[in-house]
C-alpha cells in the first residue's frame, strides 16, 4: 500500500454516528485487514485496533467489557485518525505514544528504537545473572539505551544499582530521561548524549566509572576502549541475532581480547544474546 490509503475505506465516523462502539472496532479491523497491516510478517489488524481504541478511551482492552455503547463524536475522530495512520504502515507505538516493557509502561517517539519481546527476554537475563555474579549492588553502562527499557528494568529489579547510559541520538537521551522520571529512577541514571566513538565521550564514560558490566545492542567499540572504562569491568552482554557468529569470530581473532562465555535463547527457542569476558589487557 505505500502508506496510502484503500478507495474501499469504511469510515463509520462519517456515516453512522449512532454506531455502537463494537461496530466501529469491527469495521476498522475490516479496514486494517483490507490494507494487510502486519507486524514481523503476521496480521496485525485485530491487536492494533485493541489498542488504539483502548489508549483513546484511556483504559486496557481486557478492561473494555461493555462495547455496546455509542462513542463521543471526539472518541469516534480519535479512533479515525489513528487507525488511518496505522493503514499507512506507522508503528502502532507511535502511534498512540508509548509501550509495554515487561511491568512498565514506557514513552515512545520516533525515531527511537521500540523494544521487542526478545529485549525483554535479554533485560531478564541480565538480572537473574547479576543475581548469581554479584551482590546486587555496583554499576552498569549500556551503550545505546533507546527508550531506557534495558536499563530501567534493571534499575527496578536490582534497587541499589545505579548506572550510565550513552545514545547519539538527543530523542533517545531526553526519552529515557522521561522514562527514568515516570518511574522515579532519574537519580541513579546518568544519561550522556553523545557518539561513544568520540573521545570526549569516553573520556566521560571513564570518569562515571568503574562499571561491573557493559549492556548493548551493539555498535562497533574496541575492547580497548571497552578497558578505558575500569579494571572492573567483568562481562559484556549483547543482543544480537546470531550470537553464535561472534563466538566464531573470537575464537579466530585472540587479539580481540574477549573471551565468549555463554548463548543464552529468546522466548521462541532462539538463540539470541551472549554473555562476554573482558580478557586481561596484555596480547593474546
Amino acid at each position: 500500500m505505500n502508506g496510502t490509503l484503500p478507495n474501499t475505506l469504511k469510515v463509520p465516523g462519517q456515516t453512522t454516528v449512532t454506531m455502537l462502539l463494537s461496530k466501529h472496532i469491527q469495521v476498522w479491523k475490516e479496514n486494517l485487514s483490507l490494507a494487510g497491516v502486519q507486524f514481523a510478517g503476521e496480521p496485525d489488524a485485530d491487536s492494533s485496533v485493541n489498542l488504539i481504541v483502548a489508549h483513546v478511551l484511556g483504559s486496557k482492552m481486557k478492561n473494555v467489557t461493555d462495547m455496546n455503547f455509542i462513542p463521543s463524536e471526539c472518541t469516534q475522530r480519535k479512533i479515525e485518525e489513528m487507525c488511518k495512520e496505522r493503514m499507512k504502515r506507522k508503528p502502532v507505538q507511535y502511534i498512540i505514544g508509548e509501550w509495554t516493557f515487561h511491568d512498565m509502561t514506557l514513552e515512545m517517539r520516533p525515531p527511537v528504537f521500540i523494544p521487542r519481546r526478545t529485549t525483554e527476554d535479554f533485560a531478564s537475563i541480565i538480572v537473574n545473572e547479576w543475581s548469581l555474579e554479584h551482590e546486587q549492588t555496583g554499576r552498569f553502562l549500556e551503550i545505546g539505551c533507546g527508550t531506557g527499557a534495558v536499563s530501567l528494568y534493571i534499575l527496578r529489579k536490582l534497587p541499589n544499582v545505579k548506572c550510565v547510559v550513552v545514545d547519539k541520538n538527543e530523542i533517545a537521551c531526553k526519552l529515557t530521561v522521561a522514562n527514568a522520571t515516570r518511574y522515579n529512577l532519574e537519580e541513579r541514571i546518568h544519561v550522556i548524549h553523545g557518539d561513544i566513538l568520540q573521545d570526549r565521550v569516553i573520556s566521560e564514560l571513564s570518569r562515571c566509572g568503574p562499571y561491573n558490566v557493559l549492556v548493548s545492542n551493539p555498535p562497533s567499540m574496541s575492547t580497548d576502549k571497552m578497558r578505558s572504562f575500569g579494571p572492573e569491568l567483568d562481562f559484556v552482554w549483547l543482543e544480537m541475532g546470531e550470537p553464535e557468529r561472534i563466538k566464531g569470530l573470537l575464537e579466530s581473532h585472540h587479539e580481540i581480547r574477549l573471551s565468549y562465555m555463554e548463548t543464552f535463547k529468546d522466548f521462541r527457542g532462539r538463540d539470541r544474546c551472549c554473555k562476554l569476558q573482558l580478557n586481561d589487557a596484555q596480547t593474546v
